[in-house]
């Protein structure tokens, strides 16, 4: 690989088990600078981007359920790695526990820390454990720098824990590549049949997560129960996904008679996901929490609106009425009426995905890659922080 600068830098993830969207990203900052993404769970590279950049896996991570208030018991053999790599930088996911460590051994390393934040929620942030906030917000004073994915993040990181905002990078880097979602030959312009005047045409909507409470999708299939089967508007749902949920919510549907409606898909590999956005009309996005939610931003780069949970991190980037549509979950008869407009004004979808797709041009790995090193020159040029 070919380096800018001699300048090396680290990357520290306790998982990346789900981190695909990350590996462009990854690939395009080590044309850059001399890279290592550490990793306690790793999935391995999705296909067309093996071995561009390097991954050493250390230990094994332990992780609660889904959005667990427990700390992930990440593997304290970090410390010899990053020790012999000696990094001038080190990225780092969160506060974990390898972010306790690389801000602990800083005095004694030189290296400087960037502590990386992908959005706010009620279950990430901790804002009613005082244990929590105290140690964070003494951690704040120990990083040099904050990369905030999102405004609730950047939000969360000043007024919360009390970072300086001078040094909190406000920019989204969770974002989407069309190449690693699907072959290249294989992308095309989608192609939304809804779009037409035709009444009878039927409407496509696409699910895309895990079959896990907090996903939603018991409350996509109430709303879709709620919906007039009398009437001469047609539709189908692609549930993509599986989850601990999916014996119990494909029982839901039968009771609900949404047999004829819902196609299990099931799991699918990352660099297949493009497939489905290609072949939907419009992404519906039900979660009850997420700091973020990247399949947005991926529906979105392929051309489709997004019905979006308003409890989504990346609710942030929709505007309703022209990129998507804005719903509580908690209110399946909100998404039901939002479902039928859809389905009585299809038209509606070709301007929002078209959009959609234009207002994601600024969200790339490049744009984002550009940012990091933005942070990177920033970091290093100013004095490092003490606690």
């Amino acid at each position: 690989m070919n380096y800018a600068t001699d300048i090396r830098a680290a990357w520290l993830f306790p998982s990346l088990r789900k981190g695909n969207y990350w590996q462009p990203i990854f690939r395009d900052f080590s044309q850059r600078f001399e890279t290592i993404v550490y990793a306690g769970l790793w999935s391995g590279f999705t296909p067309g981007l093996e071995d561009t950049f390097a991954v050493e896996v250390v230990g094994n991570t332990q992780f609660g359920q889904d959005y667990s208030a427990r700390v992930a018991n990440a593997s304290l053999k970090i410390v010899l790695p990053l020790w012999k790599f000696r990094p001038q930088i080190i990225f780092t996911s969160g506060f974990s526990i390898w972010t306790i460590l690389a801000l602990g051994l800083k005095p004694v390393a030189g290296w400087r820390v960037a502590i990386l934040y992908d959005g706010s929620s009620p279950s990430i942030d901790f804002r009613n454990s005082w244990a929590r906030l105290l140690l964070r917000r003494l951690l704040a004073r120990m990083a040099d720098g904050f990369c905030a994915n999102s405004g609730a993040a950047k939000d969360y990181l000043i007024d919360v824990l009390h970072a300086p905002p001078a040094k909190v990078f406000g920019s989204t880097y969770l974002v989407p590549d069309v190449t690693a979602l699907v072959p290249t030959h294989q992308i095309a312009a989608p192609a939304v049949t809804g779009a037409g005047t035709d009444a009878q045409q039927s409407v496509t909507f696409l699910f895309v997560g895990e079959l896990i409470p907090r996903k939603g999708l018991r409350q996509l299939l109430q709303a879709c129960a709620l919906l007039d089967r009398s009437s001469q508007h047609h539709y189908r749902l692609l549930v993509v996904g599986d989850g601990s949920e999916r014996a119990e919510l494909a029982q839901l549907a039968t009771a609900e008679n949404l047999d004829d409606v819902v196609t299990w898909i099931g799991w699918v590999p990352y660099e297949q996901l493009g497939t489905y956005f290609q072949s939907a009309d419009a992404l519906i996005f039900p979660t009850l929490e997420d700091v973020w939610g990247m399949v947005v931003l991926e529906a979105m780069a392929f051309g489709q609106p997004v019905l979006c949970s308003k409890w989504a991190g990346a609710a942030e980037l929709i505007v309703p009425g022209e990129n998507g549509e804005l719903f509580d979950p908690h209110h399946p008869a909100a998404l039901a009426a939002l479902m039928t407009r859809v389905l009585q004004q299809p038209q509606l979808l070709a301007t929002m995905g078209a959009n959609a797709r234009r207002m994601t041009a600024q969200y790339t790995p490049a744009v984002a890659v550009d940012n990091f090193q933005m942070v990177v020159d920033r970091v290093l040029a100013s004095p490092p922080a003490l606690a």
